[in-house]
């Protein structure tokens, strides 16, 4: 969404009726022409308002979840390019457009990548684990006050 020109929260609103498998993942914003391009980053150091999104996204559903499928990834330093601008007319159809891309720096020797790789596993898993405690104490505060 933030490459599309949207909001997150605002777009989240307009999907929802039509969400089922959610993948998030942290990204920076970056500004790109009269656009938005996003950058990958560790969840909770990003732009995105993550715990929000994700408490939206649990809470869809009437009688039973209406997501049956989360994803929460970290792909950091990849890179998508804007795919809309201000300048452009409200178009929910976004042009078929070339692939995101992660280039490598030279410089970084493969043991040093496979390093960083298995620190930003870890960080991703404590986000997660936080992120659940944080809901658990929501829910039971909530089933407390009835």
């Amino acid at each position: 969404m933030i490459n599309a020109y949207e909001e997150p929260l605002e777009a989240l609103q307009v999907m929802a009726p039509h969400i089922r498998h959610v993948h998030l993942k942290g990204v920076k914003k970056i500004s790109d022409g009269s656009g938005f391009a996003h950058q990958g980053a560790a969840e909770g150091e990003d732009d995105l308002p993550q715990m929000m999104m994700l408490f939206v996204l649990l809470l869809l559903g009437e009688q039973e979840s209406q997501i049956k499928i989360f994803s929460l990834e970290q792909v950091m330093d990849y890179y998508a390019p804007a795919y809309r601008s201000k300048d452009e007319e409200a178009d929910p159809v976004i042009p078929t457009r070339g692939p995101s891309r992660t280039i490598l720096d030279p410089t970084t020797s493969l043991s040093r990548c496979l390093l960083n790789e298995k620190r930003n596993s870890c960080k991703q898993l404590l986000f997660v684990r936080r992120a659940l405690e944080q809901f658990k104490t929501i829910a039971e505060i909530r089933l407390i006050r009835g």
